[in-house]
């Protein structure tokens, strides 16, 4: 174990102990190994987790997305309600019936929604 590193680690030989023929350690059971090794680890109360490199690519993928998300969001238009009701479309004397939402947005601009037919 080397303790001496912002993450402590662990270095696996592979190494057969006859000598006859190398040992097959797949990523697979290299992984397993790994975890058994946190998890008896945090048994003994140390803290200790295990990720493979699949999961921290998954990880970073997933931050990415969410990043991406946030961002969508922070650009979207985001408007308040300041008045809505009954009213001549467009406030016109001879407009029909409509209902109307008055918006304004984060910069202050005012925006009226119609909707064309009241039922």
């Amino acid at each position: 174990m080397h303790p001496y590193t912002d993450n402590n680690h662990i270095t696996v030989i592979k190494k057969s102990l006859f000598n006859v023929k190398n040992l097959n350690i797949n990523k697979s059971l290299l992984n397993k190994v790994k975890l058994q090794f946190a998890i008896n680890l945090q048994l003994e109360s140390v803290n200790a987790t295990f990720s493979s490199a699949t999961d921290k690519q998954s990880n970073i993928e997933k931050k990415s997305a969410r990043l991406k998300r946030e961002n969508r969001l922070k650009d979207a238009n985001v408007y308040k309600i300041v008045d809505f009701g009954q009213a001549n479309y467009q406030f016109q004397i001879n407009g029909k019936q409509s209902i109307f939402a008055k918006l304004i947005d984060n910069n202050c601009s005012e925006k009226t929604m119609w909707l064309k037919q009241v039922n």
